[in-house]
């Protein structure tokens, strides 16, 4: 794996910044329900080949109200929301899709299949994901919020989602 490969795993505002090249903002809001699961898989597409794992078809479901998605380990399946292609402004869906994606690549580099890109001195940072998914709980919510596969997801999702907000809105200014 090359240099750029491995710190593309860290790159979440150029993440972001692609992913508006894909999704402009003026372009979802015009686009209908089939298009914007489209390009909701073109995103996907793209977060994976970023973050080098396996291509991986995005699941659509009627989820449990406040859930935006959900990582299947076992078959490293993204699934989300049926109701993030109906909101005008695809932020959630984006977000959602890189924090899903995030726990993909935290199992990667756990497995081993993945390097970790800040080499063995950030090891003790995989230990914990080790840890956090051994004793994994979503109905604790200070365990759940905390732990650290949490953490680490939600700050790839914040970081793609200010990549794509500044790249959009120089997109939107010309």
């Amino acid at each position: 794996m090359s240099y750029y490969e491995i710190a593309g795993l860290e790159d979440f505002e150029g993440l972001g910044a692609d992913i508006a090249t894909i999704v402009p903002p003026d372009e979802w809001l015009t686009a209908d329900e089939p298009t914007r699961r489209m390009l909701a898989q073109w995103v996907q597409d793209l977060i994976r080949w970023w973050w080098a794992l396996d291509g991986s078809v995005l699941v659509f479901a009627d989820l449990a109200p406040g859930t935006h998605g959900r990582y299947e380990l076992l078959d490293d399946e993204v699934t989300v929301s049926s109701l993030l292609v109906l909101e005008d402004d695809p932020s959630s869906l984006l977000a959602t899709l890189a924090h899903e994606n995030r726990h993909a690549v935290q199992n990667a580099i756990v497995a081993g299949v993945l390097p970790y890109p800040h080499g063995s001195e950030a090891a003790s940072e995989v230990d914990m994901w080790r840890e956090a998914d051994a004793t994994y709980d979503p109905e604790d919510l200070v365990a759940y919020m905390y732990s650290p596969v949490e953490t680490d997801a939600r700050a790839a999702e914040a970081g793609v989602q200010i990549g794509y907000w500044k790249h959009a809105y120089e997109v939107v200014r010309e």
